[in-house]
């Protein structure tokens, strides 16, 4: 016998009497005000119980009060996300989708939960691959620790991160190494050393050139997430111009033995080539050169 029929039948009547309804029972007689009140109430003493809010959406959507169906779900999704549970943010969203199918940005925050997961995924792969490799403290309060999880959350909203795969992302965090520099500390002087490219983690670094004039022109600058020396690197060309940091900044150095390490470890790194040359940093910084001094 259904919930509501068993319910509402005469042999539940004393029952009914002596007991308080629950929102299931209650949505189930369809006194969706009363299981409204109910769930507001209990939320006002236990605001982070999920069930509730995802129970409160289902009566707002039988009030046909859409708006607060949404936000209630659409809690239910943040606070799922931020605990790490992304397949229980998903099928929230999937149910959204289904109740809401005009709502486009239903399909943006599906894309941004698999990009999230992803990007944990590829955090804790990164983290034990280098505690593995003996690149980081096993203690959570490791210095080496607590500066890859700076690293990370300077990078993570990045082109670099976001276009580079999992398996070439954690072979170059294991083969660079951190660098820090000085407001106005010069990087590297126009010609081919240093053999290195970096990856700004922190600040930026400004190409400096000269006009047919000799006056000292700015080329180019370079903020968190650029790669700079791609190409004296991989391709021997030389720097093209002298680089230096605006401000104080923070860098990931790959020189030429981390490349080797790199390359033994893993032949084909084409997301990080891909990268880089998506980037075309450097080649713009020679064409700018090039045409500033004409």
């Amino acid at each position: 016998m259904a919930l509501k029929d068993w319910l509402r039948s005469p042999r539940s009547g004393k029952e009914r009497e002596e007991r308080e309804y629950t929102p299931d029972e209650l949505m189930a007689l369809e006194r969706y005000e009363e299981a409204k009140a109910m769930l507001v109430e209990r939320l006002r003493y236990q605001p982070k119980d999920l069930n509730a809010h995802l129970k409160l959406a289902d009566v707002y959507h039988c009030l046909q009060e859409p708006e607060s169906c949404k936000q209630e779900l659409l809690y239910v999704v943040g606070a799922y996300a931020e605990d790490g549970f992304y397949d229980k943010a998903r099928a929230v969203l999937t149910k959204m989708n289904r109740l809401f199918p005009e709502q486009i940005d239903v399909e943006q925050k599906m894309a941004a939960l698999k990009r999230a997961k992803r990007l944990e995924y590829d955090r804790d792969k990164t983290r034990r691959a280098l505690i593995s490799h003996g690149r980081l403290d096993d203690a959570a309060t490791g210095r080496m620790t607590v500066e890859f999880e700076m690293v990370w959350k300077r990078l993570v909203n990045t082109t670099f991160v976001d276009q580079i795969s999992s398996a070439d992302l954690t072979h170059f965090f294991e083969s660079a190494r951190l660098k820090r520099l000085r407001p106005k500390e010069l990087v590297a002087q126009r010609g081919p050393v240093p053999r290195a490219l970096y990856l700004i983690v922190e600040g930026s670094i400004e190409a400096r050139g000269v006009d047919r004039q000799r006056h000292e022109i700015s080329l180019r600058s370079f903020g968190v997430g650029d790669i700079v020396g791609d190409t004296v690197l991989f391709d021997e060309r030389t720097w093209p111009a002298n680089y230096y940091c605006d401000e104080a900044a923070l860098l990931l150095e790959l020189d030429a033995e981390g490349a080797k390490k790199l390359v033994d470890s893993h032949p084909e790194p084409s997301g990080l080539l891909n990268v880089r040359r998506g980037q075309g940093k450097d080649w713009t910084g020679e064409r700018a050169v090039d045409h500033r001094s004409r």
